[in-house]
């Protein structure tokens, strides 16, 4: 078999450090994921982009959607299954240190065992130097050297101890450091001896359970019980819980490529140093062990965490930032969000009453303070800068200069249950409530407004103003009102030709086209002319729900519903209208996208803003939800395509066998592909075929094996290729070609 792939050239990828440690997008696999056991002792990637993780039952390669595991009954060569060490070099080896002793390298699938160098040594750290040699840290104070054929092993002799050798590295000058259990650090010297740091030359413990080089300069050395101790120009200084790191037993240290470092600690979750700055990231945030084993960074920039029996976690970018109670909310079930006009972002939830955000700081407002409830379900700016709270049960409060003024049924609102809180070009502050409609002037309800009124349902959950000064009402049933200068009312339901008549949205765009968020009936567009135009899940879009509409600075419509963030594009919904396509391209966004939860808020208004900045704010269940739609990139990088494995009724077939001959007559051919994109691997789309079998590509969708009934004598070639989450295809893909020979009669 052979395979081919397109790498495109791109800059180091790590975690984004302006976030919040708490706001990364975090992923967890264990046993019933296929790991073949739930303590992850190290991590590695190959070139071909496969993860590999020791386990302590086995070595397990993991391509994002599926573990394949080797152990000493599959693989003779590995002698062991306790894998505790795991290094990718640049010549694509990858090399395998086990507990319990042993040492082996794989490549190009096959496996060498090298444990006549290492014979009953366990093996916990393996490093590549520069010059290409491959240092292994064993047993009784033993470190190798491999280059090429050459083996060269330290000892006792060379001044090293008799303790494990836990860390190896190389620092920028070029020298080799070793950590030990229980002696400190030993650095080789040009001579060939070692020189010792301890605790007398400044090491906070001699227990050293990690070691890495610093890109600045320098070492770091992870310590049972000392913390972090740091090595530059000659001098010692220490990282412990007195810094603020979360404990002092730093099992791993690692670099990322921006230069951040990343701790593991055993009890204690990880911790982010960055900047001076120390952040934890534990169970309770979501992780699935505080007791840490291993910390690798991807070459797409997402943290691998392995831990001791808590399974496999990653931490990686989402495209939404959610600011949660982590981040300061007093509650996460995040109802309604609204921006006033000095820029602040006023939230609020059930439960937490209100919540100002304006410079990273937020300031909560709560029935302590004097707001009637808690529960918060509207959002709005009166003509004089107040900030009015709808309630669910106690009416509408205004924050203005420290204080809050109260009105309710009492000072003569409809209903308690306020949905809607809106301001218009006049300066009048209008109420929707599930009782009907209120107008504020001067401080006092001077009106109202209900069904026997003109209007076709008192459950308003929706207000908004049209250009010409029109007030537009959303009802819970009644479809869209309107409200004319003249104070007479307009409707539109669905008997006109709406999707729906739950209205929980209204959007009007620049073109003077009205949008129309519906529950159940999809979006709804009035275009100009008043023709109506109804999009739903059967035209293409993802999600008949449409809780809110915003539309970006390119045109693009984003909406919410329960199972997240669903877009379009203007433009498209302008084609589908005039026939120049026949579905509509939407995208949905999901908590694999960076949300915290699928279910956003709906039935209240604002049920998502558009800042001044472009970005855009929605609430859901778990926090509040920010997105800059100019941030989000396609990948442009083309999955790597790989085959796996090739079975005929069952039997797998060797790949020299495959380009030769297969024996007539199978009835089953089953071929195994995938593709190493790890971030979005259920988005990977594939395509495959036989040359001369197949008439065009069989679109597989996400499915990873390709199936065959029969296959006809002669030569015969599979290619498969793949697109990444963005659509982007690998048009080279993979290919291998077998020969089926004919059976006597067909000679």
């Amino acid at each position: 078999m052979t395979a081919a792939w397109i790498v495109a050239g791109a800059p180091a990828l790590a975690l984004d450090p302006a976030k919040a440690v708490t706001q990364y997008q975090i992923e967890v696999w264990q046993t019933k994921q296929g790991l073949p056991q739930d303590t992850v002792q190290s991590i590695a990637q190959t070139p071909d982009g496969y993860l590999w993780l020791g386990t302590q039952e086995g070595l397990a390669r993991f391509d994002g959607a599926r573990f394949v595991v080797f152990g000493k009954k599959t693989t003779p060569e590995m002698g062991r299954n306790n894998v505790s060490a795991l290094l990718a070099d640049r010549a694509g080896n990858l090399w395998i240190g086990m507990a319990g002793g042993g040492l082996a390298r794989y490549k190009d699938g096959v496996f060498t065992a090298l444990s006549e160098h290492i014979a009953s040594q366990n093996v916990w750290a393996i490093h590549e130097a520069r010059d290409g040699g491959v240092w292994v840290g064993a047993d009784f104070g033993s470190l190798h050297r491999f280059l090429g054929d050459a083996v060269t092993t330290y000892k006792l002799g060379e001044g090293l101890p008799r303790d494990l050798i836990r860390g190896v590295t190389q620092d920028r000058a070029g020298a080799i450091w070793a950590g030990t259990s229980g002696s400190g650090l030993y650095r080789l010297e040009k001579n060939g001896s070692f020189t010792h740091f301890g605790l007398a030359q400044g090491l906070s413990s001699e227990a050293i359970r990690s070691v890495v080089a610093s890109p600045k300069g320098g070492v770091y050395a992870g310590t049972a019980g000392g913390g972090v101790t740091i090595i530059e120009n000659g001098e010692f200084r220490s990282l412990r819980m007195a810094d603020g790191l979360p404990s002092d037993q730093a099992t791993a240290v690692h670099f990322d490529p921006l230069g951040t470092l990343w701790v593991g600690t055993w009890g204690n979750g990880i911790a982010r140093v960055r900047e001076g700055k120390i952040e934890r990231l534990g169970i309770e945030s979501g992780l699935s062990n505080d007791q840490i084993w291993s910390l690798f960074t991807d070459r797409e920039g997402s943290l691998w965490v392995g831990t001791w029996v808590g399974g496999l976690n990653r931490l990686k970018d989402g495209k939404f930032l959610v600011y949660t109670m982590a981040e300061g909310l007093p509650a996460d079930n995040v109802r309604t969000v609204y921006e006033a006009r000095d820029g602040a972002l006023w939230i609020g939830s059930a439960g937490g009453g209100i919540t100002r955000f304006a410079d990273g700081k937020m300031m909560s407002i709560t029935p302590k303070e004097g707001l009637p409830s808690d529960q918060v379900s509207a959002l709005g700016e009166d003509r004089d800068g107040g900030i009015w709270a709808g309630t669910y049960v106690a009416g509408a409060a205004c924050y203005r200069d420290g204080k809050i003024t109260v009105l309710d049924t009492k000072s003569g609102l409809p209903d308690n249950d306020v949905r809607a809180v809106y301001t218009d070009r006049r300066g009048r502050t209008f109420f929707g409530t599930l009782g009907g409609l209120a107008l504020l002037e001067g401080g006092k309800i001077t009106q109202t407004w209900r069904s026997k009124d003109g209007l076709t349902l008192d459950r308003i959950v929706a207000l908004s103003e049209s250009r010409n000064g029109d007030l537009l009402i959303g009802t819970a049933g009644g479809g869209l009102n309107r409200m004319l200068a003249n104070g007479r009312f307009q409707s539109l339901r669905m008997k006109d030709g709406l999707g729906a008549d739950r209205i929980l949205a209204i959007h009007e765009d620049a073109a003077g086209d009205l949008y129309l968020g519906t529950s159940g009936g999809g979006l709804t567009r009035v275009d100009a002319s008043g023709k109506i135009h109804v999009y739903g899940v059967k035209e293409g879009l993802a999600d008949d729900l449409v809780q809110v509409v915003l539309e970006d600075d390119d045109g693009t419509l984003w909406m919410s519903c329960n199972r997240g963030l669903h877009t379009v594009r203007k433009q498209d919904l302008l084609d589908f209208d005039a026939g120049k396509i026949r579905t509509l391209p939407s995208t949905l966004y999901t908590t694999a996208d960076g949300l915290k939860s699928p279910t956003l808020a709906g039935g209240q208004c604002p049920a998502g803003v558009k800042a001044r900045d472009g970005r855009l704010w929605f609430p859901s269940y778990k926090g509040v939800v920010m997105v800059n739609p100019k941030a989000i990139r396609t990948d442009l990088t083309p999955p790597q395509v790989l085959l796996e494995e090739f079975l005929v009724d069952d039997l797998p077939i060797a790949r020299t066998a495959a380009s030769s001959s297969l024996p007539p007559g199978g009835e089953r051919y089953e071929i195994h592909y995938t593709a190493t994109s790890l971030t979005y691997p259920d988005r990977i789309r594939f395509k495959y075929r036989i040359d001369g079998l197949d008439r065009d590509w069989v679109d597989a969708g996400t499915r990873r094996t390709a199936y065959y009934t029969t296959v006809p004598h002669g030569t015969h070639t599979f290619r498969v290729i793949a697109a990444n989450a963005d659509g982007i295809w690998n048009e080279i893909g993979a290919s291998f070609t077998f020969r089926v020979r004919a059976q006597f009669h067909e000679t």
